[in-house]
């Protein structure tokens, strides 16, 4: 039974509220902002958007790509969310110093879609191809002629690539205890008294050892 995305959905219902204040700019990526003190922006920044039509192409991807991400690893998914949301905003701050606003999910949906490519890969790697493609593509026109769907914005394809890498590099990583995490206390169990029974060549010596029987 699969389970239900709510860490996705609850993400996406939090974009929604915040709509208000972001497409005011409250919570906006503002480099001077953030250097004076004002922190929470290197995380909200991702969360608000320039306009109604953004959101709603953001809002879609995340929706889709989360879902997928999160059916396969929930918790890998919350940390790709969050760290890329920091590590796109670093990456920013440190090297893209022209970069003064900045607003949109597009740097997470970027780390998702290849989080999707990975994870998909495993079991469908035409669709995995498909996908990879498909987000080359999208990069390559928006180097060449700015932002898709949404018209008088300026795309960022190298935040797009920052996040693609940070979704990469998520795929890689494994839980250590995934596989004590994923059976239960019973299979556990089963398991461990499986290994701790004697082997039929085991059983054979030990009788064999065995002294004679007396006549």
């Amino acid at each position: 039974m699969k389970r239900v995305p709510w860490l996705t959905v609850t993400t996406a219902s939090l974009t929604l509220l915040l709509a208000g204040a972001s497409l005011g700019g409250f919570a906006q990526y503002d480099r001077g902002a953030i250097l004076r003190g004002e922190v929470w922006r290197l995380v909200t920044g991702h969360f608000s958007h320039w306009s109604v039509s953004q959101l709603g192409y953001d809002l879609f991807a995340f929706v889709v790509l989360g879902a997928i991400c999160e059916q396969r690893d929930r918790v890998r998914s919350a940390m790709a969310v969050v760290t890329t949301a920091f590590a796109v905003s670093l990456f920013l701050l440190a090297l893209c110093p022209d970069v003064a606003l900045y607003r949109g999910l597009s740097a997470i949906d970027s780390a998702l879609w290849m989080l999707a490519v990975f994870d998909l890969g495993e079991h469908r790697p035409r669709l995995a191809v498909v996908l990879a493609s498909l987000f080359l593509a999208k990069v390559l026109i928006e180097w060449q002629r700015g932002a898709l769907f949404v018209d008088g914005m300026t795309a960022l394809p190298l935040v797009h690539l920052a996040g693609a890498a940070a979704g990469s590099i998520m795929a890689a990583w494994r839980l250590p205890l995934t596989r004590s995490r994923t059976s239960s206390p019973r299979q556990r169990y089963a398991s461990s008294a499986h290994e701790s029974m004697p082997s039929p060549a085991t059983s054979s010596s030990i009788g064999s050892s065995a002294p004679p029987a007396l006549t």
